[in-house]
């Protein structure tokens, strides 16, 4: 009785809540919490005996205090001065690097290559716009991939020798602009791209809007949620335009990889996301090639990342 009291709440926080971190079955998770709701909810865990914890006691103090040094900062004036330790603009992004967004904001891509006849390979980032971190995460691996092929690096040589690689930092280049203080929106959490979608409410989470297995579980209908799927697959303009870009090159390329960047958490995660019970044909490879990318990455900084396929990952969520 009690673990569906437990699943019971959670349906109803993923709805109303912001979930920052979610785990499987055992692990914990974090979830921001809207000063209104924070009695209501502490009362529902301690009911239910489920042990928590405050983690951030005001995130708007963070915000705050972020936004500062943004408008403080002095401007980079080119990718290699481009500074890693502050969040940029979508204008300033797109200098360091089409198709328009809905509110006319050019979508741009990179294609690295050095030669013909290569497999494809794609990394985007920045598909949900609070994620500041994600776009400048692939403008910095892409410079210092670069960098690192003009240098002879053998894994970097190895990798243009055998692939075409497109690089979209910024997705969702509209809710990006809405969350930073330029916008004056005050809305830092933001997620969602800014499509109309109802008369109260704008945004499509693109996340959930992908039309393999479309609508599952851990996606709204409710078009003011953050996880708000859309009326249809392929609703948000922006994801349209740019799945419509990667299968027109597809009809002359194979494509091999295809990485999304996101932030928060430190997570590695596979398909399949629509369900726990189904894995794709080539799964042992995949969790295979995440185990060793992973393993490289802990020996650089010692990050230390979960291997998992995502449907288990969000199994209950």
């Amino acid at each position: 009785m009690q673990f569906q009291q437990i699943m019971d709440l959670a349906k109803e926080l993923l709805d109303d809540f912001d979930f920052w971190k979610t785990g499987p079955v055992g692990k914990p998770s974090q979830v921001m919490v809207p000063p209104l709701h924070v009695d209501k909810l502490k009362e529902a865990l301690e009911e239910l005996q489920i042990e928590f914890e405050i983690y951030i006691d005001n995130v708007q103090a963070l915000i705050d205090e972020e936004t500062k040094v943004i408008i403080s900062r002095e401007k980079a004036t080119s990718l290699a001065s481009f500074d890693y330790n502050v969040y940029h603009s979508a204008q300033e992004s797109r200098k360091s690097i089409s198709v328009n967004s809905v509110e006319g904001r050019p979508i741009k891509a990179l294609k690295i290559s050095t030669g013909s006849g290569r497999l494809g390979a794609y990394t985007q980032g920045g598909i949900h716009a609070r994620e500041w971190i994600s776009p400048a995460t692939v403008i910095n691996l892409a410079q210092k991939f670069v960098a690192a092929f003009k240098s002879g690096d053998s894994v970097a040589t190895q990798f243009f020798n055998k692939f075409d690689w497109y690089v979209l930092p910024l997705l969702n280049v509209d809710g990006y602009h809405y969350t930073r203080p330029e916008s004056s929106s005050n809305n830092r959490l933001w997620r969602k791209n800014r499509q109309s979608v109802s008369f109260f409410c704008k945004g499509i989470d693109m996340n959930r809007n992908y039309g393999y297995k479309w609508g599952g579980e851990g996606t709204s209908g409710s078009p003011c949620s953050d996880i708000y799927r859309g009326d249809y697959a392929y609703e948000a303009q922006e994801l349209q335009l740019v799945t419509n870009w990667l299968l027109n090159l597809k009809k002359s390329q194979t494509f091999m990889i295809h990485v999304d960047v996101h932030s928060y958490g430190q997570y590695w995660v596979y398909p399949y996301s629509y369900t726990s019970g189904v894995k794709t044909s080539d799964d042992t490879e995949l969790e295979r090639v995440a185990k060793a990318a992973t393993g490289k990455l802990a020996a650089v900084h010692g990050t230390q990342y979960t291997v998992i396929q995502s449907g288990r990952w969000c199994k209950y969520f």
